[in-house]
């Protein structure tokens, strides 16, 4: 994904004027690092940016640089048998955990629950980065996080998460 900003920035040379920040808290902390003046741009995905513009946020899109959709996963603890065996519906009503309110983990669950028609509320717990999210699954204080499929694979794959 950022591969290619990385090496634009590093042909550019110390003459392009530019630095590569990499930002491990995604892109709630990518925003509160441009409100901070930390960096000029930042390529974040875009519920973030647009929520903070609907709050009256003056951030501004400059442009796409990534089209295609996120492919989401939803995770549970590897021993959640009723899950696993039952099927997504067995999460109806439970504690999902969210990077933080309005963000794409949020918001997902809320799509979930309106395309299964759960008619009730989830409980929601923010847990931050997505090392909090795993904790919190590890811990046993959050059901379920939905997070993109690609990122959660690895873990998946060793055994940590279902």
């Amino acid at each position: 994904f950022n591969v290619p900003l990385r090496e634009a920035i590093a042909g550019a040379g110390e003459s392009g004027g530019a630095e590569f920040v990499e930002v491990r808290g995604g892109s709630g902390a990518m925003l509160a690092g441009l409100k901070g003046n930390d960096y000029d741009v930042a390529v974040a995905l875009t519920d973030c940016v647009v929520a903070d513009i609907e709050r009256g946020g003056e951030i501004v899109v400059l442009g796409e640089y990534v089209s295609s959709p996120l492919v989401w996963g939803i995770s549970v603890r590897v021993d959640d048998r009723e899950t696993i065996e039952q099927g997504v519906d067995a999460l109806r009503g439970k504690v999902f955990g969210i990077s933080r309110e309005g963000s794409g983990s949020h918001l997902m669950v809320a799509l979930l629950s309106k395309q299964r028609a759960w008619g009730v509320e989830n409980t929601f717990k923010v847990c931050g980065d997505f090392a909090g999210l795993r904790s919190a699954l590890k811990e046993g204080t959050i059901d379920a996080f939905l997070w993109e499929t690609f990122t959660t694979k690895p873990f998946a794959d060793r055994g940590e998460l279902h």
